[in-house]
């Protein structure tokens, strides 16, 4: 990625959930979290979307794992937590 991420922050041993991850602004986020040392769980509705950004902040060797999920329906939330 040729992006300037700016790390600012110590989050390392810390972990961030970002709803709309694999939207832009959201992806953007998550890439800042993990520059700065978080651990990222990416939550969007879209499989191939977070599947994208899970590939970039991988290839740049960050940790993110996804969540496929729509956040305004519970029983799918639940169920894609019992999938982790």
């Amino acid at each position: 990625m040729t992006e300037n991420i700016p790390t600012c922050l110590d989050l390392a041993g810390k972990g961030a959930v970002v709803t709309g991850g694999s939207g832009e602004i959201g992806a953007a986020a998550c890439r800042l979290l993990v520059a700065n040392g978080a651990k990222v769980a990416v939550n969007g509705r879209d499989e191939t979307k977070v599947e994208a950004v899970l590939g970039e902040i991988h290839s740049d060797g960050g940790r993110a794992i996804g969540i496929v999920a729509d956040v305004t329906d519970f029983a799918a939330v639940n169920l894609a937590i019992i999938g982790l």
